[in-house]
């Protein structure tokens, strides 16, 4: 399964990459959009949203609005010595350095535990190679938001990407969280929908 994923990513990110600038600004607005009108921050107390980089969904306006309805925001760290993400709050005076990958990161850390997340409201917004209408999400291979989802059952968890990233099927494995909503800048996918 693994090599057939390995194909299958690649070929999503390809298809990814092939957007334009314009359009990839343009959708995620649309995105965004989409996400901060719907019910989802609603009772929420705290927004985990990955920072974006390369092709992926821009994450920055939604960061900022986050900042608006005073959510605390958290973003991952990769930590690449055991595999795993750490994560830190920010504020509207964060600064950012590329890290592993080149992600942004802040430059400097303020952790905050798995523990602490679970016993908060917290809405989680997940980077996205591709998935499929059950909202089944590929991601990079590392397994590192799989591992973090395990960790928190009871969040809500949200999937952004462009509709040009769905495929008819992603394979899973147990180790595989899927994702309760995946919003693009044409449809909302509910996994209640697609059991």
């Amino acid at each position: 399964m693994g090599n057939s994923k390995q194909i299958l990513r690649s070929e999503l990110l390809l298809r990814r990459e092939s957007l334009s600038v314009k359009d990839r600004i343009q959708f995620s607005k649309k995105i965004v959009s989409t996400l901060y009108e719907s019910n989802l921050f609603q009772s929420k107390s705290v927004l985990h949203c990955y920072s974006s980089f390369s092709s992926e969904v821009i994450t920055s306006e939604l960061i900022e609005k986050a900042f608006l309805l005073s959510l605390k925001i958290v973003v991952p760290i990769v930590r690449s010595s055991n595999q795993e993400l750490i994560h830190s709050v920010i504020t509207t005076d964060t600064t950012f350095v590329k890290g592993k990958y080149g992600i942004p990161q802040p430059s400097t850390k303020s952790e905050i535990s798995i523990e602490q997340l679970n016993i908060q409201e917290i809405l989680i917004v997940v980077p996205i190679v591709g998935f499929d209408k059950k909202c089944h999400r590929l991601g990079y291979g590392g397994g590192y938001y799989d591992r973090f989802l395990q960790n928190v059952p009871n969040a809500r968890k949200i999937g952004i990407a462009f509709s040009i990233q769905e495929t008819e099927y992603i394979p899973s494995e147990s180790t595989d969280i899927p994702l309760d909503e995946i919003i693009t800048e044409q449809q909302v996918f509910l996994r209640s929908q697609g059991m």
